[in-house]
């Protein structure tokens, strides 16, 4: 009744090499991507809870507020002349008192109109002021970085008995 001795050894073999081939496969493709689910289980949880405590937090709520905040007052500093019932004395309101401050001159501000594209996007002066070199200089460094949105797109001087400085100085019309 007993298997003859080597089919024995032959079935023992066969069986060991079976579980060895199947602890080998486990180990190499199941192991691992048990331990990468295990982590992403981890991150999914540490997130979830991350964003539970983000969405209640005062903190994180007036952190996001302050930053729509900012951007609101980047955007009015790009479209100041739109938002100004009468964009022309904005302008000359805000450039007259650069003007002044720098110990400049204005002699004359006014409109530019043109056909081209440029005239649908932007609000085109011209000005001519009357001064020293330096404090034009001064001015155009003030107009160019200060917080309300204006480019200078000519400067000319024509010498005379005193020295005039021809500006064509350009604002947003509309934005895009």
């Amino acid at each position: 009744m007993g298997l003859p001795k080597k089919i024995r050894w032959v079935i023992i073999g066969m069986l060991v090499s079976y579980g060895l081939i199947w602890f080998a496969f486990h180990c190499i493709f199941f192991c691992h991507n048990d331990q990468k689910i295990g982590s992403l289980k981890e991150i999914k949880e540490q997130l979830e809870y991350d964003y539970l405590l983000l969405k209640g937090s005062p903190r994180f709520v007036g952190k996001v507020s302050g930053t729509v905040e900012q951007a609101r007052e980047k955007i009015k500093e790009y479209t100041w002349l739109i938002e100004a019932p009468d964009p022309g004395l904005a302008a000359f309101e805000y450039l007259s008192d650069i003007i002044k401050r720098n110990r400049l001159s204005l002699q004359e501000m006014k409109g530019i109109e043109t056909s081209d594209e440029q005239a649908a996007r932007y609000f085109i002066w011209e000005i001519s002021v009357e001064g020293q070199y330096q404090n034009l200089v001064n001015a155009v460094r003030e107009i160019e970085t200060g917080r309300r949105y204006l480019r200078i797109t000519r400067v000319e001087i024509v010498p005379s008995d005193t020295v005039v400085y021809y500006l064509t100085i350009s604002g947003l019309k509309k934005l895009g």
